[in-house]
């Protein structure tokens, strides 16, 4: 609820001195007024030029050949799918996608065992592309943050894990 609050104060700051965007003329929201809003998990946000979906938080066991899982604590993954809105093709390695619980960003997990890594392939314009993110979060259950930013633009998922 804190960063909620925190994100709440930036956000109207930002909006006095006139740098947040409203809705566009057609009246339906620019990308940088729905990327500042944190989300709900399984909801679909626009950043730069692609509606990214971050589902559910689920529980995950690394594998034994997994880097990344040597601090311990518990494992979550979430589904991450980004369909290209834009006219050219989107590099899907230039999608940073991070997470933070605990008031700590974690290290992410790869796991390629368990098809759990970055993705390496371009989406073309209208195409869609799903893949697996993971992390090792504190052992104690609360708010678990997932942040994705491509071109200059964030989308912001919120939620308990």
């Amino acid at each position: 609820m804190k960063l909620l609050r925190v994100l709440a104060a930036v956000l109207a700051v930002f909006a006095a001195a006139g740098c947040a965007s409203g809705p566009s003329s057609s009246g339906s929201p620019t990308s940088e007024a729905v990327a500042a809003v944190p989300s709900s998990f399984g909801s679909g946000v626009l950043v730069g030029g692609a509606l990214v979906t971050v589902g559910v938080p689920v529980a995950f066991e690394p594998s034994v050949s997994a880097a990344g899982a040597e601090r311990g604590g518990r494992g979550v993954r979430v589904e991450v799918t980004a369909v290209n809105q834009g006219d050219a093709a989107l590099p899907a390695r230039r999608v940073v996608v991070r997470a933070t619980a605990g008031g700590r960003q974690l290290d992410s997990v790869v796991d390629s065992a368990q098809g759990v890594e970055p993705p390496t392939v371009d989406v073309l314009p209208g195409g869609t592309l799903s893949w697996s993110e993971a992390w090792m979060a504190p052992d104690a259950p609360g708010e678990f943050q997932v942040q994705v930013a491509l071109e200059g633009m964030r989308g912001y998922w919120v939620g308990q894990f």
